[in-house]
């Protein structure tokens, strides 16, 4: 079952809802004219969660109680003493951390310092006061909840909107120093459930501080290097936010200081091509330009060509600047080197076509580079290495630009002969998920040649990708082709989510000339075939 099942206000106009979805628990966070956030993997925005939860509320709200008698809970406020009042305040709050921590945002800028950071103590006293299960948590699949220090941070946000960015600068540097606090002793496992918006946030606003109410560049430098070495914040998930806010400042605080920090923890770094070490020469690449040394950040990149980005980079910088040799050079070093390795490279934004690793799938690896080449052998007119390249590119796959680059390197004389070459070869990749041929054919417009190819080895899915090519020219073959395939589909699957697709097929052929009568007569076969199958009867009677 799905649906909301914890709907609760936590404050004048925030709501914080749980939904039971099809992945887990999700959790909505709405604040009235402004905020709203759902946990669940859809990415429309806003997601069907949120409507619901709205809906919810509003109806929450037109069933709520009008108070009794006039004035309602003011009234009874009134009669009150003062003391009575302090007396129920302290009472519930002890005994209620949304209320302690509503009182805290509205009063705490108001209480003197004492030495220190007054709202260290009370941030750690509100991570205290988080409860969770991360066996439930795990099952569920859910995050643990922080709304309370959210509420902190949105308070620090106000903060500098109101001119008062030295009080947001304490309340962003007691939430990065009291949440690695209580990360680090909440163990290892804790981490994965907390949402990174929490490490990231307050040292985003902590940012926004600076050159505001005295906050100056050079504070917020040193608290970045004092603080990220402590211990707590090893694994607490803080790092890439202090190195971000640190070269935010370091331009006008420190900038030699940042560099020699990189330079520090590249040093700690054993293998100089992982992605820890990519990521350390990135932030110096990044910075350097930031502030303006571009010869600078090029120098990093060419004395880290173990990076294959930053070979790509230099690669792709030397064909704007039309230094074509030199960018041949630069790529035909690394796949010589790949070449004679025999293994794949490391690269985690690919998956293979076809198989393991193999000659048959190692140009894939390299499709970049190649790509590249045949831009310089482009530019160059160098017709021989340009069909090389572009039959590479789709030699194992199939791209129509690519394939229309290699054609153009034919006489129309040559290509009859080379496109038959080209179909045997696609004949014989029979490893591969894709039907090569029905590619070709489709971009050669060959009508003819695809249906009887389709006809040979019919799939709905590349009846329905193609038959448009051949279904003006031969609609009795396309429909028979499609009734075929349809029927082997019918019989083997069952559930609503295949009588969907196969209604969706039936509208198509229904648009074919002589269509009409044969999807009549495939819905009466079937309603009778498959009569004790309620949801295709349903189904098929929407047609």
């Amino acid at each position: 079952m799905t649906g909301i099942i914890d709907l609760q206000e936590l404050s004048a106009n925030h709501w914080q809802a749980k939904y039971q979805g099809n992945y887990g628990i999700y959790t909505i966070q709405i604040t009235t004219g402004g905020r709203r956030e759902c946990s669940c993997p859809n990415p429309a925005s806003p997601c069907k969660h949120i409507g619901m939860v709205e809906a919810a509320i509003a109806e929450r709200a037109a069933a709520e109680p009008q108070p009794a008698g006039k004035g309602g809970v003011t009234r009874v406020l009134k009669d009150l003493t003062r003391d009575e009042l302090y007396q129920f305040i302290v009472r519930e709050a002890k005994h209620n951390p949304t209320l302690t921590n509503a009182i805290w945002l509205e009063f705490a800028k108001r209480t003197p310092e004492k030495g220190g950071n007054k709202y260290v103590a009370i941030l750690r006293d509100v991570l205290k006061r988080i409860r969770f299960n991360v066996n439930r948590l795990a099952e569920r699949e859910e995050l643990i909840e922080l709304e309370p220090l959210n509420r902190w941070l949105k308070k620090a946000a106000a903060h500098i909107d109101e001119g008062n960015a030295a009080e947001a600068a304490l309340i962003c540097k007691a939430a990065i120093e009291e949440l690695a606090a209580w990360l680090h002793a909440a163990g290892d496992d804790v981490i994965y459930y907390v949402d990174g918006y929490y490490q990231d946030q307050p040292l985003e606003i902590l940012g926004k501080t600076v050159g505001r109410d005295g906050v100056s560049a050079k504070e917020i430098f040193d608290y970045c290097i004092t603080e990220m070495k402590k211990p707590k914040y090893a694994d607490a998930g803080f790092q890439n936010g202090f190195h971000r806010l640190l070269a935010q400042v370091a331009p006008e605080a420190n900038p030699d200081g940042f560099i020699a920090l990189q330079d520090a923890l590249l040093t700690e770094i054993q293998d100089k091509t992982s992605d820890e070490a990519q990521q350390v020469l990135q932030r110096k690449i990044d910075f350097y330009r930031s502030i303006g040394q571009e010869a600078a950040a090029i120098a990093v990149l060419e004395a880290n060509l173990q990076i294959d980005d930053f070979r790509q980079i230099l690669a792709e910088k030397m064909f704007a600047e039309k230094q074509f040799t030199a960018a041949k050079t630069l790529i035909y070093d690394l796949l010589n080197k790949r070449a004679a390795a025999e293994v794949p490279p490391r690269d985690d934004k690919h998956t293979m076509f076809c198989g393991e690793f193999d000659e048959a799938n190692a140009s894939y690896y390299n499709r970049e580079w190649q790509v590249l080449l045949l831009n310089i052998a482009r530019e160059e007119n160098d017709v021989p290495e340009m069909r090389r390249l572009a039959f590479l590119l789709i030699e194992h796959s199939f791209d129509e630009e690519y394939f229309r680059r290699y054609k153009a390197t034919f006489s129309a004389e040559e290509w009859g002969k080379e496109l038959e070459k080209l179909l045997r070869h696609y004949r014989r990749q029979a490893r591969c998920p894709y039907d090569l041929v029905a590619e070709l054919l489709a971009a050669e417009n060959a009508a003819a040649r695809l249906l009887e190819h389709l006809e040979k080895h019919p799939t709905l899915k590349m009846i329905e990708k193609y038959y448009r090519v051949f279904a003006p020219d031969f609609p009795e073959r396309t429909l028979a082709l499609f009734r075929r395939a349809l029927d082997a589909y019918a019989e083997k699957n069952v559930g609503r989510a295949y009588y969907d697709y196969i209604a969706k097929l039936l509208r198509k052929m229904g648009k074919i000339p002589g269509g009409t009568a044969v999807v009549a007569e495939i819905v009466a076969d079937y309603g009778v075939r498959y009569k004790s199958r309620r949801a295709l009867m349903e189904v098929l009677g929407r047609i």
